[in-house]
């Protein structure tokens, strides 16, 4: 498509420097990529992002620090808001969170113990603790984008947004929504695209299998990425995004798999 690529693996994990901190220093870090990128001769100053899961963290966090060269975002199957995806309605999810880390532990340098630790520590909601991994407003009411304090406004950049109704990001993906259509700036404000698809993560576990929910994913997916292409190239009125609306789902229904 005739863009630069840059791959980054995330702090303190893989041959990344520093150390993993479950993305608190996301935001920052994303900041300085870009005004990295920006500095080089094959840059034309624009920049865009994508990421799935972990790495759509990162993306995500960005929005903390509403970096003015990013021009649009693709996040698919991941969450903005860490706190209510660790503390779902209030309860620790240890299966995904002991799982995930502590299979991880070693692309994390050993720093899956403290991280976990330090964050069954902050059950509560704190500016200070949670405040670098949760994109929203004050109560996580995104419904008010003039208060102080809403993250949400200073996204000046249109964003499609991957997710599934089976996918463990499934209801923070929902928030991530809300905040997009109500709280972001009115001048992107109607350009997000979501695309729900039927499976997110759980396509890993059915891969071989003939399913007609695996085959919607891959088409649902092909349609997200059409739309970002678009959208990167700064056509709103594309040939897939002229064809569609700007929330898509599968609708699940009675038939075999």
């Amino acid at each position: 498509n005739g863009f630069a690529a840059v791959l980054q693996d995330d702090r303190g994990t893989f041959a990344s420097g520093g150390k993993f901190d479950l993305w608190k220093g996301a935001g920052s870090d994303a900041n300085d990529t870009i005004s990295w990128i920006t500095e080089h001769s094959w840059s034309n100053g624009e920049v865009f992002m994508a990421g799935i899961s972990a790495d759509g963290i990162n993306a995500g966090m960005a929005a903390l620090v509403a970096p003015t060269a990013l021009k649009g975002q693709m996040w698919m199957w991941t969450t903005a808001n860490g706190h209510h995806f660790v503390f779902n309605d209030g309860a620790y999810r240890q299966d995904l969170l002991d799982g995930y880390l502590n299979f991880m532990n070693w692309e994390t340098h050993l720093q899956s113990k403290k991280v976990l630790a330090d964050a069954k520590r902050h059950e509560a909601f704190s500016d200070e603790w949670w405040g670098p991994l949760s994109a929203h407003c004050p109560d996580a009411d995104d419904s008010h984008p003039s208060a102080p304090g809403c993250v949400w406004k200073g996204i000046t950049w249109p964003v499609v947004l991957v997710s599934g109704w089976w996918d463990i990001f499934h209801h923070t993906s929902i928030e991530t929504w809300k905040g997009l259509t109500q709280a972001t700036d009115p001048s992107v404000r109607d350009q997000h695209v979501h695309v729900i698809n039927p499976l997110g993560h759980c396509t890993i576990d059915i891969l071989g299998q003939k399913s007609k929910m695996l085959h919607a994913e891959a088409d649902g997916f092909g349609v997200a990425l059409n739309v970002a292409r678009e959208m990167f190239a700064h056509d709103s009125s594309g040939p897939t995004r002229s064809r569609i609306g700007r929330l898509n789902m599968f609708v699940m229904g009675p038939f075999n798999a």
